[in-house]
């Protein structure tokens, strides 16, 4: 029984029923003993018979015995069924990747990498500042941030721009800071916050996000901006 519950064939194994109907059979009651012969049939021949007595006890221990071993039989089969045929075992999921730790400039602001560290995005970043007034996008080479209430004064547009200018800063690799002229806008109500005391860095370009505004600066050259309601610094 145990070796046919071993099959690797599903299909060649006994069922559930046919262990079940086995198994009652294991534990239906062993046949009365025959009565004990009588005096006539005690002397064959005139010679004694003995009689072996019958040990119930070692028939009883071997039957449970029997169905120790078919119930084993049946946890086999259906960790077989599990592993192999039946459902599937589900893989351990792959450990949750970890980003890396901010480094910590000399006045103490924290900068997150986005090499290393996506809470930001992948490939590029975008966030906003607590109070949501500045939003900024840091991307190859460049970076950019818009301010929705702003105060300083804009001065006139140039000739080589045909669309809103002055609605925030902007840098590229290599060129001093400037209005930005634009069609689009970066604030969006779902940006995530980037706190006050900590920065963002893409490359050479770091973004740093402070109580008195954003200052965006490509380290390389040197050249950014500062921005915040009141005014602007081009550098």
């Amino acid at each position: 029984m145990l070796l046919a519950c071993l099959v690797k064939d599903p299909a060649a194994r006994p069922g559930m029923a046919q262990v079940r109907d086995r198994l009652r059979l294991l534990d239906a009651p062993a046949p009365a003993p025959p009565p004990p012969p009588s005096a006539a049939q005690q002397t064959v021949v005139g010679a004694p018979v003995v009689h072996t007595a019958r040990r119930r006890g070692t028939g009883a221990a071997l039957a449970a015995a029997v169905v120790a071993v078919a119930a084993l039989a049946v946890i086999v089969v259906v960790m077989v069924d599990r592993a192999g045929g039946g459902d599937p075992v589900p893989a351990a999921a792959p450990p949750a990747p970890t980003a890396a730790a901010p480094s910590v400039t000399a006045d103490g602001v924290q900068v997150f990498d986005v090499a290393t560290d996506t809470r930001f995005g992948n490939g590029q970043a975008r966030f906003a500042t607590p109070s949501g007034n500045i939003a900024c996008l840091l991307q190859a080479g460049e970076a950019r941030c818009d301010v929705r209430n702003r105060t300083w004064p804009i001065p006139p547009a140039p000739a080589s721009c045909t669309l809103d200018y002055g609605t925030g800063t902007v840098v590229a690799a290599g060129r001093p800071g400037e209005l930005s002229c634009v069609g689009d806008t970066i604030a969006d109500p779902s940006l995530p916050e980037l706190a006050y005391g900590q920065g963002v860095r893409l490359g050479d370009l770091v973004c740093v996000s402070r109580e008195t505004g954003v200052r965006c600066e490509d380290e390389r050259s040197g050249h950014g901006f500062a921005v915040a309601r009141a005014s602007y610094d081009l550098f």
